[in-house]
């Protein structure tokens, strides 16, 4: 497939959006003396063209400033058009600077229509997402005349499962061990079962290597941590097996599988 950075953009946009539970991720880079709006996901973000206010917005705020700026509540931070805001529906955001060159030439951001809806593991999920954006940036050109809409990236057909999925959105952690150090990769969930899970990530894992997952699903009590291996990747996206046992003398044994076991009518019945 030819590189196309248009829809690598676009990928990525979609899978931060998705990693955390925003209702809208957008990404505009510089055209001129202006942002233009090149990628979008959710019913949230702007439309596709459409250009950032530099000179009065929260966003032309934070790259004026070049620094990553939070809004918890448009309601109660004055550094927002609140009115815009609930306009388009838009409760809370978060606005990350984009370099190309040691400059910011983009934005990227995500945004919620519930108050307080980002967390500190969802800063740093955008942090390294767009770390990769920036990598993109010097190859995307927003007049290449080439569309977001004609960047649609071409699915892989799905690998047949070995086991049959529940499938559901939570967010996980995952704890990989690289030069002897921990690193922690923030992610959701796509799909779960006894024997492994889809998840997204905000970064990528090699197959076969090893990491420690924690979740919580919906109802349980406690989180589940469990030893893995990565069996697919495609991109942001993983194929997790689980690798560790669970025997009758684990404590987790009933809070684990009786969930997981159930989830599917549990989740029928809370809908």
């Amino acid at each position: 497939m030819d590189f196309n950075p248009g829809a690598l953009i676009q990928t990525l946009a979609e899978n931060a959006q998705y990693i955390t539970g925003a209702t809208g991720a957008a990404v505009a880079v510089q055209s001129g003396a202006t942002m233009v709006c090149c990628a979008t996901s959710g019913i949230t973000a702007p439309s596709l063209g459409s250009q950032v206010e530099l000179s009065t917005s929260f966003s032309g705020e934070a790259a004026r400033r070049d620094q990553l700026l939070r809004c918890d509540s448009v309601d109660s931070d004055t550094r927002v058009d609140a009115e815009s805001c609930r306009q388009l529906g838009i409760a809370s955001l978060i606005v990350m600077p984009l370099h190309s060159a040691g400059r910011v030439t983009g934005l990227f951001q995500i945004l919620s229509m519930q108050p307080h809806a980002f967390q500190e593991r969802d800063v740093s999920a955008l942090k390294r997402i767009g770390g990769m954006m920036e990598a993109i940036l010097p190859t995307l050109t927003t007049d290449s005349g080439m569309t977001m809409q004609d960047a649609v990236r071409s699915e892989n057909p799905p690998k047949p499962r070995r086991w049959m999925r529940t499938p559901i959105g939570v967010p996980i952690s995952v704890t990989t061990l690289r030069s002897g150090v921990p690193e922690e990769i923030p992610g959701r969930t796509r799909d779960v079962c006894e024997k492994g899970m889809g998840i997204v990530l905000a970064g990528q894992l090699l197959p076969a290597e090893g990491a420690i997952v924690e979740f919580l699903l919906p109802f349980a009590t406690q989180s589940i941590r469990r030893r893995s291996i990565v069996r697919h990747q495609d991109g942001l996206r993983h194929g997790l097996e689980f690798v560790d046992e669970m025997t009758e003398q684990s404590p987790l044994q009933r809070e684990v599988r009786t969930p997981l076991f159930m989830l599917p009518k549990i989740l029928a019945g809370h809908q």
